[in-house]
């Protein structure tokens, strides 16, 4: 009787936490298909050569489909700085610009980011109109930011300092003790990001100020206290996925890594198995899981640089 009753209680708890799993409707996997196409289009930009110029017809093509089709789920300001710099590499300088006002004027990039040596090479051709432009972006900056906004910005820049400033110290020979330095250091930026939330409470998510705060402290973060990323922004994740605002391959492969670290359990998506100690045998399962969040079966995943910092 104890045992029925056991086995009872844990289906229920097994049903609860697959009601919380994504399962994403027809249109917004169609979406994010879309928005991969228009990453890849970008992202190959390096090895382009001759083939430069279709390769910024196909994301502009692409970004009119979404602007017209999805125009409730797509967020151009978000796809206007990757834009600008397809233009620029391939040296359409003046269309270029009006995406990089784009980017700057709806904050998806600073006038730190477009100083960048990169940005600045793309510009070798016409570098008055590089510093014109640069002359405008730090002049306009404070006038776009508020006074919390730009006060959280100087504290994310001075915690992602910090971070990487123990990471060089961690290269050096110190033996058994890097991990135990990596993790107190994660500790201090966990603290930190909680007392500028807290301080800020008009600014619902921290890190969402500065993309490379969010990447590169996210990530540690996540990867020393994996339970965090599962308590607080696995649900944000979640919900956000469902509505177009997320992206199905890193919320998986973060899942799994999560998942897995915290609690020792299973693979769940099929991202991330820790060397295959912890790959789940129920592949058909995996299967739908993968399918409910719009990625390929297992036997058709493709080996990508998913990039998950585990120390």
């Amino acid at each position: 009787m104890k045992k029925n009753i056991l086995i009872g209680i844990l289906f229920l708890l097994m049903g609860s936490a697959y009601a919380q799993e994504p399962i994403l409707s027809e249109r917004v996997k169609t979406f994010y298909q879309l928005r991969e196409q228009m990453t890849k289009a970008w992202s190959g930009k390096h090895e382009l050569g001759a083939d430069c110029q279709h390769a910024v017809a196909n994301f502009g093509q692409l970004h009119q489909r979404l602007l017209q089709e999805y125009s409730d789920l797509y967020e151009p300001e978000k796809r206007y700085l990757n834009y600008a710099d397809l233009l620029a590499e391939c040296g359409r300088l003046q269309e270029a610009v009006t995406q990089y006002d784009n980017a700057f004027y709806h904050k998806s990039m600073t006038a730190e980011e477009f100083g960048y040596k990169y940005r600045r090479e793309y510009f070798a051709t016409d570098t008055l109109l590089y510093q014109q432009k640069m002359r405008e972006y730090r002049e306009k900056e404070y006038c776009l930011y508020t006074y919390a906004e730009i006060e959280v910005r100087k504290a994310l820049n001075a915690i992602l300092a910090m971070d990487q400033m123990a990471i060089k110290i961690t290269n050096q020979p110190y033996g058994g003790q890097t991990v135990e330095i990596l993790h107190f250091k994660d500790s201090i930026v966990k603290a930190e990001l909680e007392a500028l939330a807290q301080k800020y409470p008009e600014i619902p998510h921290i890190l969402s100020l500065d993309f490379t705060a969010n990447f590169v402290l996210g990530r540690h973060l996540y990867s020393a206290d994996p339970q965090y990323w599962l308590d607080n922004e696995e649900p944000r994740c979640r919900a956000n996925l469902l509505v177009g605002k997320d992206d199905p391959k890193s919320y998986a492969y973060t899942y799994d890594q999560c998942i897995i670290r915290a609690t020792g359990g299973l693979s769940f998506y099929g991202e991330g198995d820790n060397g295959g100690l912890n790959a789940n045998p129920d592949t058909a399962l995996v299967n739908k899981r993968r399918a409910n969040i719009g990625l390929p079966p297992l036997e058709e995943k493709k080996k990508e640089n998913t990039i998950f910092i585990v120390y």
